[in-house]
């Protein structure tokens, strides 16, 4: 089964894919809510953050982080996960994406310049349709794509899911 989401849907995948097994590949457009974030986000937003519970830069070893944070568990998580994302929040994602890379999960990442939080560009979200698409047909269902532009993406794919097996069986 495959996981996807947007912003909370994303937040809702990341909880998802940290406290279950039940998914077997997952796509994100927005990444992701890590123990950096006081930083990230800047003095107004962080103090908001802060006032629901999220602990401040300080707080990076806050147990809180272990059931949100895909950096504090990327040894635990295994799933494939794609990563569709604006060059807004770039930044975001580099604190898990890093830990996911570095414990050798399958992860693979796309910024679209000019972007936000929403997609709005048309050949942007059908590029992210079609990938997310193909990325739920490679990891759950054996089907590659014949397109020759998603060619060299099943190559990355193909490395990705070999050093995940090779991960696996150590």
């Amino acid at each position: 089964m495959g996981v996807t989401g947007l912003s909370d849907g994303a937040s809702t995948v990341t909880w998802a894919l940290i406290h279950s097994s039940l998914f077997s590949a997952a796509a994100m457009s927005t990444c992701c809510i890590d123990t950096t974030l006081a930083m990230r986000v800047g003095p107004a937003a962080a103090r908001d953050f802060q006032a629901v519970g999220y602990p401040g830069i300080l707080g990076r070893s806050d147990p809180f982080w272990k059931d949100l944070s895909l950096s504090v568990n990327a040894r635990q998580v295994s799933t494939p996960i794609l990563l569709q994302l604006s060059d807004d929040e770039f930044l975001n994602s580099l604190e898990s994406s890093t830990a996911l890379r570095e414990a050798g999960a399958p992860v693979d990442t796309f910024f679209f310049p000019g972007e936000h939080h929403v997609k709005w560009q048309p050949a942007h979200r059908l590029a992210i349709y079609r990938r997310s698409l193909d990325w739920f047909d490679y990891w759950l269902r054996g089907i590659r794509s014949a397109a020759p532009d998603r060619q060299d993406e099943l190559k990355q794919w193909d490395r990705l899911r070999s050093e995940s097996t090779r991960r696996t069986t150590k």
